[in-house]
């Protein structure tokens, strides 16, 4: 099991739900006589030489050891709800600094899908996202890679377009990352991919198209003029 270690922390830490987590307070100058712990403002664990004898509270039971001779602390399999402030006082001072630890999960293995289902070519934008139960996981981050390229940090959601330089990407690939793990998607296939020469057949065809559509209207034209051209005769 994976320990962490906190030394007079006041800014938040993140832990791994299951880590076993070690408090270390501040070293005295004298002897220490008595400790102790609490967690938002709730007792956790105390000592008091010759008066109380070591004492564990509440959740903390079976799973903590204090030592009183450094008043550091250790608690196994940390979970979610041990999430919070933790504080100490060594022999009768309450010590200024705080730990505050918050305890997450791995993120998941995320999901990339393309959304409408049916975009294709003939579309101008499209969403890819990047999906996966992070609610006890966060805070979450998001990065893209098109391809083998660099990963860049983005949103949940990625927008494309049907652009020329997305033409010749064929795959997308999201990851995930908290402050105690990151996992990547399988790569998703870009639907905007056109293969090498293939940008040029599309305009090609689509300009085909366009005259064939045009002919009828142009040749209807052409008949109408002829029609009504007047006519020169010589005397």
């Amino acid at each position: 099991m994976v320990l962490g270690t906190i030394s007079f922390c006041q800014e938040l830490t993140h832990l791994r739900f299951g880590d076993t987590v070690r408090l270390v307070p501040h070293k005295l100058s004298e002897r220490v006589y008595s400790v102790v712990w609490k967690y938002n403002k709730n007792l956790l664990a105390e000592w008091v030489e010759g008066s109380i004898p070591l004492t564990y509270y509440n959740k903390f039971r079976g799973r903590t050891m204090l030592n009183t001779e450094t008043g550091t602390l250790v608690f196994q399999n940390g979970t979610l709800s041990d999430t919070g402030l933790y504080s100490v006082e060594l022999n009768n001072q309450v010590q200024d600094m705080k730990y505050w630890i918050s305890i997450i999960e791995n993120v998941p293995k995320p999901t990339a899908r393309v959304t409408p289902v049916l975009c294709n070519l003939t579309l101008a934008n499209c969403t890819v996202v990047c999906e996966g139960d992070v609610s006890k996981a966060d805070p979450v981050e998001y990065l893209w890679t098109l391809d083998d390229g660099e990963w860049r940090h983005g949103d949940r959601e990625m927008e494309i377009s049907n652009k020329r330089y997305l033409w010749n990407v064929k795959n997308i690939t999201c990851r995930m990352r908290n402050p105690v793990s990151e996992r990547d998607s399988d790569s998703v296939s870009n639907p905007f991919y056109q293969e090498t020469g293939m940008g040029l057949y599309v305009a090609l065809g689509i300009a085909i198209g366009l005259v064939a559509l045009l002919a009828p209207v142009l040749t209807s034209m052409c008949l109408r003029c002829q029609k009504t051209k007047p006519s020169v005769s010589m005397l």
